[in-house]
């Protein structure tokens, strides 16, 4: 994909080892509750094809609260996992879905999810996946009121709508086994993926503190460095650092990296400058994970 888009808080860096593939295109939806709808055999050809982003009905610009549909609708795609990722885990990674969620894998009920402003992720690989199948994803997306996740009240009492539907992007993701985590995923307080924060901040310099959560899914052993580059707007590298870890199977483990930056450029509201921070996972010279973020070095109280 481009590098103009991100993708579970990543954009992609050429040749990372890690795979990313537009999962919006050709979904099955109808607006309604329909019984049977997850089934591997359940005719769907009468459904409307959608792409996603995608909301569950069209309104007018002045729309607001309590005039949009509420109530259950359905998705449902048939797909095959790609030939090329064997030994790699398959991710779903939904950027959010509005309402209550039910997932079906191949028929079967896999996960149940409230709230409509994070991330869910399905990893058919732990669900049994693997390179070459022909799979059948359903989604079955709620906006009823609900006070149990946000924004809690009715929409009756609310002076804005939200929608329904898969209303931004889907993606598969596709890992080695040794990698990155996602820190949704992850579900740690304070930890998981990437966090960078700053301190000592003035003109002539900035320490940068780097944590990235790198998680062994392997059934054996390995030892693994993590290279941070960081770069300037004109992309030339002023800081590198390596660090090396040994994780031991199914371990994951926060490797904690600190650099200072001469002369920094700071990020304000008038000057938003963001450097890049390239991070790259590799075993021995390969490289088996990684990505890029863009951070500003700033401080606020």
């Amino acid at each position: 994909i481009s590098a103009s888009n991100s993708v579970a808080g990543f954009f992609p860096l050429e040749s990372s080892g890690r795979q990313i593939y537009n999962f919006n295109n050709g979904w099955r939806f109808v607006r309604g509750d329909v019984k049977n709808a997850e089934k591997t055999d359940f005719d769907d050809k009468a459904w409307e094809v959608v792409a996603v982003p995608h909301t569950v009905q069209l309104m007018p610009v002045e729309a607001s609260g309590n005039r949009n549909y509420q109530g259950v609708a359905w998705y449902r795609k048939q797909f095959v996992v790609p030939a090329d990722v064997k030994r790699k885990d398959v991710l779903i990674h939904f950027e959010a879905i509005m309402g209550k969620q039910k997932f079906f894998f191949n028929g079967k009920l896999v996960k149940e999810n409230k709230g409509g402003y994070l991330p869910v992720t399905i990893d058919l690989t732990a669900l049994g996946a693997q390179a070459g199948d022909t799979c059948l994803l359903a989604v079955m997306a709620d906006n009823s009121d609900d006070r149990s996740y946000p924004p809690g009240k009715t929409q009756l009492t609310l002076d804005f709508a939200y929608h329904g539907g898969i209303y931004r992007d889907v993606w598969m993701i596709c890992k080695n086994k040794v990698a990155i985590t996602d820190a949704t995923e992850a579900n740690k307080v304070a930890g998981g993926g990437v966090f960078v924060h700053f301190d000592k901040i003035s003109s002539t310099s900035a320490e940068v503190f780097i944590d990235t959560e790198i998680k062994n899914n392997d059934n054996k052993s390995r030892t693994i460095s993590l290279e941070a580059l960081i770069k300037d707007k004109s992309g030339k590298t002023i800081k590198s650092i390596i660090s090396k870890v040994t994780l031991k199977a199914g371990e994951s483990r926060t490797i904690k990296q600190k650099e200072n930056v001469l002369n920094p450029q700071l990020w304000s509201p008038e000057n938003p400058y963001l450097y890049h921070l390239n991070l790259i996972v590799k075993d021995g010279k390969k490289a088996v994970d990684g990505g890029f973020i863009r951070i500003g070095i700033r401080k606020a109280e």
